[in-house]
């Protein structure tokens, strides 16, 4: 009587060696999928990163331009256009001053400080209006020190129908 569970060592050895050359073909398969899976996470990682949701839009890309324009020019007629009643400007390096008293910084100050800011990437922006914040890195230049680096954040306001600076937070080392 033949036991059917009892195989021979040749039956015992082709399955395994079948075995181990399905388990060799599979180990290319398997990283050729990761990498694909991994390339496409990365891929819609930057993609939303990229998102054009965060970007400005006309009208904030705008004001952001003449504002900074403005501070670069030591223009304060153009300052005021840019900025609404109760502006406040807050430097982690300065402190906290007020419309009027940046104006006079702005005309009077800046100028003799060959004073310049430069924005060093796009503008991000967050919030659905009337208010939003605005944020981007800058590096600010004088004759008085090496450039500083820092993060601006402004929070625009659309009053009525009109977009204006509500306050300018800047924070550098």
């Amino acid at each position: 009587m033949t036991n059917v569970i009892d195989r021979s060592e040749s039956d015992t050895d082709s399955g395994q060696e079948t075995s181990g050359r399905r388990s060799q073909s599979l180990r290319p398969a398997v990283a050729i999928l990761t990498i694909l899976v991994l390339g496409l996470g990365a891929w819609i990682i930057y993609d939303y990163i990229q998102d054009t949701a965060f970007a400005p839009n006309a009208e904030i890309a705008q004001l952001v331009e003449e504002y900074t324009d403005a501070w670069n020019n030591y223009d304060g007629e153009a300052f005021l256009a840019t900025t609404r009643e109760g502006y406040t400007f807050t430097s982690s390096l300065a402190g906290v001053f007020d419309r009027t008293e940046q104006l006079a910084v702005i005309e009077e100050m800046l100028p003799s400080y060959e004073w310049e800011v430069q924005a060093l990437d796009e503008p991000t922006v967050v919030g659905t209006g009337p208010w939003w914040y605005v944020s981007f890195p800058v590096r600010i230049s004088s004759n008085l020190s090496d450039s500083i680096d820092g993060i601006t954040v402004l929070t625009v306001v659309d009053f009525d129908g009109e977009y204006l600076v509500a306050s300018h937070a800047f924070d550098g080392r």
